[in-house]
């Protein structure tokens, strides 16, 4: 099965889109596909679907995504609009293509390690319990 591929085509749709406001639904719509897709029971939280849409912007073939995500930004200005869910998803989309156009491998090198040192602390605490 190929994962989030209906969320990775709504994202490419958007290129092809003229006006923000459909541009933003489209954002809209692939990150329901993106939690339809995974089929939990539970809630997903802002932590665990970043990386959901990390992998779904980085596998999509979007040529110009800093470009799409300033037209949507700068003319579609409904404060209501921007300020409700769809504003939160386009967050969500912004992030995602910010993190993959400034991330460097020293970056996630050292986020990494950070992480494992962090299980190790966790682990320690722990044993001291015992």
């Amino acid at each position: 099965k190929d994962l989030f591929l209906k969320a990775r085509e709504k994202l490419e749709e958007i290129e092809f889109l003229c006006v923000p406001a459909d541009m933003l639904l489209c954002v809209y719509e692939a990150i329901t596909y993106v939690y339809h897709d995974i089929q939990t029971s539970s809630e997903i939280g802002a932590d665990q679907l970043m990386p959901l849409i990390l992998y779904c912007v980085i596998h999509s073939d979007l040529v110009h995504p800093n470009a799409t995500l300033e037209i949507i930004k700068k003319f579609c200005r409904d404060r209501e609009v921007v300020m409700g869910e769809l504003g939160y998803y386009l967050v969500f989309l912004e992030g995602a293509i910010q993190y993959i156009t400034t991330v460097t491998k020293s970056s996630l090198e050292e986020s990494l390690k950070a992480e494992v040192r962090g299980r190790d602390n966790q682990k320690k605490k722990v044993l001291t319990l015992f």
